[in-house]
């Protein structure tokens, strides 16, 4: 089959035209309409530059949490609002005890509105404890009124501390953590690990999936991956192993607990659990990458991934990436989303966030706002971590017609063009100390001193 370079429009430049097979292989994919803008804020002093923070959506407000600015031994205990039009940003004021600074971190949204923080480093030391904060909203365009933290009384296996591991909440009111750098040396640190905390009773589940794939290799853990779910399938994207990043996509499902008549609900036990690696159609047009900035779109149909690092140490390749790819949800299909000729955009970085939003008018418009990141020294002069807010606005060719997806055959594998190449916008760089390198051997040093005060 022909590669394809499929450009952020599917109308008409110079020197290019569209077409009806165009525009069907166009249509599965929708969002291909748009174009990056640099957002200005309301109040600068409120937008700290960082790396390595959490982004999460409660009400019409993106929540920022943690992460550490460039040069400083310290993470960030605050928590930052960004409104979902990227116009204004707001400091939360939090009552109650708040965690310790750290990054590397997850925070999930579940039921009710509470946010739940685990997990992360503060640069010395790994954290294996769970916070809670809660809520009280205002208005439609109003920062939240009130916010608490806590710190709930969790019961049965307790994960060990861990960082750069990632989480989602999955029906049945469950909350899955997967993966990271632990303090274990059976596994180099890199953990395998699938974590359930029902977030009703508040306990704890070490799952064992069982390896679905079995003519595969056996799988093993990762640090900076990325995931997303899809109904009832926990999908985790890219990652690093013992410094080689890798474009695995995992797909990992289960049951929700089922109570019997003689166990409690907090007793009762998962049914049986899987992990296999998905066949993604386009997959060898997608670089190997960890710590990307990851999101879903709010019609649940497609995930974005923007960026990361690739790295290879036995080969000495770390080079930041700077492409925005789409994973349809429904067919396991990856498009590298390529802007055109001259358009702006975020460049190079890795450590960001990126969130997407639905338009509050309710017109067919898709929203993602990126956050921050590192750009790895690639721009000279040392490593560059930015405050910047960029905002990608969509229209969804779905949105009027509402194809039905293409068959398999009518994709065609996706040519590593453009952004997806090493060109401009992907530049491999040699630095004395790589990133990749520098980011595990702060993991092994915070795992070695935290086994020592021990």
């Amino acid at each position: 089959a022909d590669h394809i370079l499929y450009m952020w429009s599917a109308k008409p430049r110079a020197g290019a035209t569209t077409d009806k097979t165009l525009k069907a292989l166009l249509a599965p994919f929708a969002h291909l309409d748009g174009e990056w803008l640099l957002q200005p804020v309301n109040d600068e002093t409120l937008v700290l530059p960082r790396i390595g923070h959490s982004a999460v959506a409660v009400g019409g407000w993106i929540l920022l949490v943690g992460g550490v600015q460039p040069n400083q031994a310290s993470r960030e205990r605050e928590v930052s609002c960004i409104h979902r039009t990227g116009k204004w940003w707001h400091q939360l004021q939090c009552a109650g005890n708040a965690p310790t600074g750290r990054s590397w971190h997850t925070a999930t949204v579940v039921r009710g509105g509470r946010v739940l923080i685990f997990g992360g480093s503060n640069g010395r030391k790994l954290f294996d404890d769970l916070h809670e904060l809660q809520l009280t909203l205002g208005g439609d365009n109003e920062p939240p009124v009130g916010a608490r933290w806590s710190h709930p009384t969790t019961t049965g296996d307790k994960p060990r501390s861990r960082m750069g591991h990632t989480a989602a909440c999955v029906p049945g009111d469950r909350l899955w953590s997967f993966g990271g750098f632990t303090k274990a040396s059976a596994s180099k640190g890199y953990a395998l690990e699938l974590y359930e905390l029902d977030v009703s009773s508040m306990d704890w589940r070490l799952l064992q999936p069982k390896q679905a794939d079995d003519e595969g290799p056996p799988l093993v853990g990762r640090l900076g991956a990325s995931s997303f779910v899809h109904e009832e399938t926990f999908l985790v994207f890219g990652g690093s192993i013992n410094g080689k990043a890798v474009n695995e996509l995992l797909a990992l499902s289960s049951t929700p607990r089922l109570a019997t008549s003689t166990t409690s609900p907090t007793s009762a036990n998962s049914a049986a659990s899987t992990i296999s690696r998905v066949q993604a159609v386009g997959r060898a047009a997608v670089t190997p990458r960890h710590s990307a900035a990851a999101t879903r779109s709010p019609c649940r149909r497609y995930a974005f991934v923007h960026g990361g690092c690739e790295c290879d140490k036995e080969l000495g390749l770390n080079r930041t990436l700077g492409d925005l790819l789409q994973l349809n949800l429904q067919t396991y299909t990856w498009a590298v989303l390529t802007p055109a000729k001259g358009a702006i955009a975020p460049g190079l970085r890795f450590k960001h966030s990126l969130f997407a939003v639905a338009d509050p008018a309710g017109r067919a418009q898709l929203t993602m706002l990126l956050f921050g990141g590192s750009d790895g020294g690639t721009t000279g002069g040392g490593e560059a971590v930015d405050a910047q807010l960029w905002q990608l606005s969509l229209t969804p060719a779905e949105a009027s017609t509402r194809p039905s997806p293409a068959p398999r055959s009518q994709v065609a594998p996706l040519a590593q063009l453009g952004v997806g190449s090493r060109g401009d916008s992907e530049r491999t760089f040699s630095r004395r100390s790589s990133e990749s390198d520098r980011d595990e051997a702060e993991a092994e040093a915070e795992a070695a001193a935290a086994a020592a005060a021990e």
